[in-house]
């Protein structure tokens, strides 16, 4: 999921995602709010854009199942706050009054490769396991977020919200956690498929509904919106109100691709070999 916006440097490091994201690279897109179905909003027309900035409300469980070993739930939904296009905000008011509503609701599952930080400074890392989210587009008005009681996250003025596009892990992507004066703070970069509705042709006006793409999305957060709680049974909840970072889409490499990319580690792998076999002699 290259989303640098809102990054502190106290955060802790952003992990690289692996193959997929580094392979591919950022497309601009076209997109029409007033041609999708219902329309998200008659009086806006189509823009381009090359990124899309999000927010972040959701809550992570981490659970300590095994010695050195922390497994992580999440879920929660990241707002859409603008469009740009080389740095330029572009299209209509997204999430404001007078635009329409647009988020990504997801749900995850990951482990932390350690036990989770005890000092201040220090860092572990972790990477998923697994990843699904909808796009959800909401008619005529924002989409607004609460934090329950409880520590999750729920949305609410959501009415006729309906679903542009779906998709779901393609790597483990990262993870970081780091401990700060102010507590835990979580930093994630992620690639997952991006598979538009088919029946929102009119939304999806380039690339096309019907052709994959890839998702690259990446987090920080700041200690202002981050809020612990410890778990029945033990473990703790992490959550986050606010934050958020941003997204972008790229082709899906062809399996060529890959082919020619191996190839070139073979040969190189076996130069090498061929040349520590002629240092020996």
């Amino acid at each position: 999921m290259e989303l640098q916006m809102f990054k502190r440097a106290s955060v802790g490091v952003l992990l690289a995602a692996t193959a997929y994201g580094a392979w591919a690279a950022p497309i601009t897109f076209t997109f029409n709010p007033s041609g999708s179905s219902p329309s998200l909003n008659a009086s806006a027309g189509p823009f381009t854009a090359d990124r899309a900035v999000v927010g972040n409300f959701s809550s992570i469980d981490i659970l300590s199942n095994n010695p050195g070993v922390n497994n992580f739930t999440e879920q929660g939904f990241l707002p859409v706050t603008a469009f740009t296009l080389g740095g330029t905000s572009v299209g209509t008011p997204v999430n404001q009054a007078g635009g329409y509503g647009l988020y990504i609701s997801f749900t995850a599952t990951g482990s932390q490769n350690g036990p989770l930080p005890t000092m201040i400074g220090q860092t572990t890392t972790g990477s998923f396991s697994s990843l699904t989210y909808s796009l959800i587009g909401v008619p005529g008005q924002p989409a607004n977020f609460v934090i329950n009681p409880n520590g999750t996250v729920s949305v609410v003025n959501n009415p006729g919200a309906f679903v542009l596009a779906t998709g779901s892990l393609v790597n483990p992507g990262g993870n970081s956690l780091t401990l700060t004066a102010a507590g835990l703070l979580p930093a994630a970069q992620v690639a997952a498929n991006f598979n538009p509705n088919p029946s929102q042709s009119g939304f999806f006006v380039n690339p096309s509904a019907s052709m994959q793409l890839l998702l690259d999305a990446a987090f920080t957060n700041t200690s202002s919106v981050i809020s612990t709680q410890a778990l029945a049974g033990g473990g703790t909840r992490v959550t986050i109100n606010g934050g958020g970072g941003n997204t972008t889409l790229s082709a899906i490499p062809e399996p060529s691709t890959y082919a020619m990319l191996l190839a070139g580690l073979g040969v190189m792998g076996f130069m090498m070999r061929r040349r520590v076999g002629a240092a020996r002699h």
